[in-house]
């Protein structure tokens, strides 16, 4: 292997790592954050953080990825000089951009707070200034990607979620007698805080290595317009970033209108289901990602290096089809597990109190039952969810960049309709919701899979799917008859029924890995992908399981 290659894949062995414990955290730091602060300052953060994913893609989605690749492209001709000027160029295009969006979201903080229906504007303002910091970080860690240097972008991600984990908790705890929105509004400062500091780190290793770097930057400068290279690369992959966020703050704005409008519930009482909904549910339901995101990171060069391969398309496809059968192997059991035990598992890890929202009381156990609902609709959107970012990676890997987020976007268009439609509708109210949620996913994840067929011209082998569906049927089935024997009554909050929950998660994991033998899921090809596929293939003969020959 070439050390060019070597590099890269170092590289992205860093970046993977890092983001996998980045999304780990992430996902345990909102479980005890929810508990602490309640539903509805929960609501209230989860309302407000789209309105600044959404303003944040215009500094964090195209840009650093256009530094990166013009910074190696000047590198590589040997232009040291320009490409550090595309780094300045870039950190002052950044600088303006971060500077008017956090100027935009403070000044406008009101307004936006009253259109979220959050009526305060503290939680806006709050994490404003986290945009310009965001933006100034982009640049340097551009810059550093370029020279194909991952480590301080993988630092600075794990210094962001560290200390987003401890300011978010000291604020948000300590400025709940307050009310929830000033709650809320200490957790969003957390975030600010946390991006503050991520660009200190990189700005003091920027000049710790200043020296150094400036030392290669006496090759003849070509005069070159930097700043319309990085925007010809930046705008098309902002518009493609910015329909995700977009249509989460429609969403957010429009199943509250017509909740307030056509049932006339107190917007406390509101907030309060939103929190339950997109915190409590949509913590557990992205956690598969971690899976799946990393799958995904795996397939991107996988796929770029055998098409460059002497236009490799046999292991292409192999490639592809192992990458969709990993999915269903993560997500199927995901699904079956959160689908069979979604109170149980709520119950494990939130704490729900009975409270009066704006005058309508509402119980600890009317809580439970409503989330549990919420969740076993969601349960079935992983498995779409699982397909959505392994198909990305298989697409992205082969230059169709725009594609997944076209079919995203038009599942997406399909959920506002059917909110339009079906929330007024008495019998579905709230829960038209999760419903458009994962019709979302599911025609998104059908689009892409067409897509890959269409490119790759993979086949779906539909014994490989089967394996591990019988694997999540076999779980499923050991699910009910342990609740069954051990008739287990859902003690809400008590000791004895978070023990036997945890007790048949750590059951129905095992019966899935016999599962996973009996049905001979894996083949010699997926063990190869798989990371560490060699050290799981040795022991899976020890232990006398047969591995398959790869399917071609």
């Amino acid at each position: 292997m070439s050390n060019k290659k070597k590099t890269f894949l170092n590289g992205a062995l860093i970046l993977a790592i890092a983001g996998l414990i980045c999304k780990v955290i992430g996902a345990i730091y909102k479980i005890p954050l929810r508990n602490f602060i309640g539903e509805e300052a929960m609501g209230i953060y989860t309302t407000v953080y789209p309105i600044y994913t959404f303003l944040l893609i215009f500094s964090t989605s195209g840009i650093p990825t256009a530094i990166s690749k013009l910074v190696a492209q000047e590198r590589s001709k040997g232009n040291h000089k320009g490409a550090h000027k595309v780094f300045l160029t870039s950190l002052k295009m950044l600088i303006l951009v971060g500077g008017f969006t956090s100027f935009l979201m403070l000044a406008g903080s009101t307004l936006i707070a009253d259109v979220l229906k959050v009526y305060s504007w503290q939680p806006v303002a709050a994490i404003a200034f986290s945009l310009l910091f965001v933006s100034l970080l982009s640049a340097y860690r551009g810059y550093y990607q370029g020279m194909q240097n991952m480590m301080p972008t993988a630092i600075t991600q794990l210094v962001e979620q560290i200390i987003k984990l401890f300011a978010g908790f000291f604020f948000a705890i300590r400025w709940i007698k307050y009310g929830p929105q000033i709650s809320a509004a200490g957790a969003l400062l957390g975030i600010t805080i946390s991006e503050l500091i991520a660009f200190v780190t990189i700005f003091l290793m920027y000049h710790k290595d200043k020296k150094k770097i400036l030392t290669f930057s006496d090759n003849t400068d070509k005069t070159q317009n930097f700043a319309k290279s990085l925007l010809a690369i930046a705008v098309p992959m902002t518009i493609g970033g910015a329909v995700k966020p977009l249509v989460d703050i429609i969403d957010s704005v429009m199943v509250k209108t017509i909740l307030e409008n056509t049932f006339h519930y107190p917007i406390e009482y509101i907030n309060a289901l939103y929190g339950f909904l997109k915190n409590d549910c949509g913590t557990l339901i992205n956690m598969p990602s971690v899976l799946t995101v990393a799958l995904s990171m795996a397939l991107v060069p996988a796929i770029s290096e055998a098409l460059t391969n002497n236009d490799n398309k046999t292991e292409v496809k192999r490639i592809s089809a192992t990458g969709i059968k990993l999915s269903f192997v993560i997500g199927l059991p995901c699904t079956v597990g959160l689908f069979t035990l979604a109170k149980e598992i709520l119950s494990l890890l939130y704490v729900y109190v009975t409270k009066d929202h704006g005058g309508f009381l509402f119980t600890a156990q009317a809580k439970l039952e409503t989330t549990g609902i919420f969740m076993m609709i969601l349960a079935l959107g992983i498995l779409f969810l699982s397909i959505i970012q392994t198909t990305a990676g298989i697409l992205q890997g082969m230059g169709k960049v725009i594609i997944p987020v076209v079919n995203l976007g038009i599942g997406m268009i399909v959920k506002i309709v059917m909110n339009l439609v079906l929330i007024p509708i008495p019998a579905l109210n709230i829960f038209a919701v999760p419903i458009g949620t994962v019709t979302c996913y599911g025609i998104a994840a059908l689009l892409d899979l067409i897509f890959v067929i269409k490119c790759t011209k993979t086949k779906l082998n539909f014994t490989e799917i089967l394996r591990p569906l019988g694997a999540s049927v076999l779980m499923a089935c050991s699910i009910y008859l342990m609740k069954y024997i051990l008739n287990a009554p859902l003690i809400l909050g008590g000791s004895i029924s978070k023990i036997i929950t945890a007790f048949i998660i750590l059951i129905a994991a095992v019966v899935y890995f016999i599962g996973i033998c009996i049905f001979s899921v894996f083949d010699e090809s997926d063990l190869k992908f798989m990371p560490g596929g060699k050290k799981i293939e040795k022991v899976l003969k020890k232990v006398g399981v047969k591995i398959r020959p790869s399917v071609q």
